[in-house]
């Protein structure tokens, strides 16, 4: 899932998250975070496996399945269970984690309800994740189980380490990509008449397009700032 900073990747997700929930999926998110250049390895799959944990609880057979891949002591702590200490990053240790990690989701799409993984902000992702993610989705087959990755286009230059990723990742037949729009005038006009609960001004409707460019946040910054009367912009949102 591409798009702008601000243009709703996380809003689409979080209502994503939210209905696969009520149809009964099990859902767990991981986050990317800006650490510079290195960053954490596995950060989004360390937390989504902590969440599974949680979930799993003490007994039944996702916990015992999660028991029985001692590499994940790598990324999670688990009662009774000291935290691994850091392997040696070679191959076969890699390879040992990444089996791990694949299976124990892949269990958890069959054992629990059907599986969705989100990602989000995979542009701040550091070698390890992206690696971890492409080995992922080159080994799911016919698991119940989604999983959805966010990134920030506009973050996206031309030597940017994630763009090898995707175009590796687009060759896969089961990856499809989505590419998030900014609003039209029309979809910007029915967006803040429900954020104000009421009719919004034509002429305030077309200032906030101007400005906003129809991107989601902006749009609603710039209406809870009262444009309409005061045409310049808060300091806050202009350092935005």
């Amino acid at each position: 899932l591409s798009g702008d900073a601000g243009v709703g990747k996380t809003r689409l997700l979080s209502e994503l998250c939210q209905r696969a929930r009520q149809s009964g999926a099990t859902v767990v998110v991981g986050h990317c975070v800006d650490l510079g250049a290195v960053g954490l390895p596995y950060l989004p799959f360390a937390e989504a496996l902590r969440q599974l944990a949680d979930l799993a609880g003490e007994d039944g057979p996702l916990a015992e399945a999660l028991r029985d891949r001692p590499a994940l002591d790598r990324l999670i702590t688990r009662p009774g269970r000291p935290a691994a200490a850091p392997a040696a990053d070679d191959d076969a240790a890699r390879l040992q984690l990444f089996d791990a990690v694949a299976g124990a989701l892949g269990d958890a799409a069959e054992i629990a309800p059907p599986l969705l993984l989100v990602i989000e902000d995979l542009h701040w992702a550091d070698q390890s994740t992206r690696d971890l993610l492409a080995f992922l989705l080159a080994r799911l087959r016919s698991e119940r189980a989604a999983v959805v990755a966010s990134y920030r286009a506009d973050d996206l230059h031309r030597r940017h380490p994630l763009r090898p990723l995707l175009g590796e990742l687009l060759r896969l037949p089961i990856v499809e990509r989505l590419e998030l729009s900014p609003f039209t005038p029309a979809e910007l006009g029915d967006y803040l008449r429900t954020l104000s609960g009421g009719p919004v001004p034509d002429p305030l409707v077309r200032d906030v397009l101007a400005r906003s460019e129809g991107n989601a946040y902006f749009a609603e910054e710039l209406l809870a700032a009262g444009l309409a009367a005061d045409p310049g912009l808060p300091t806050a949102l202009a350092d935005v």
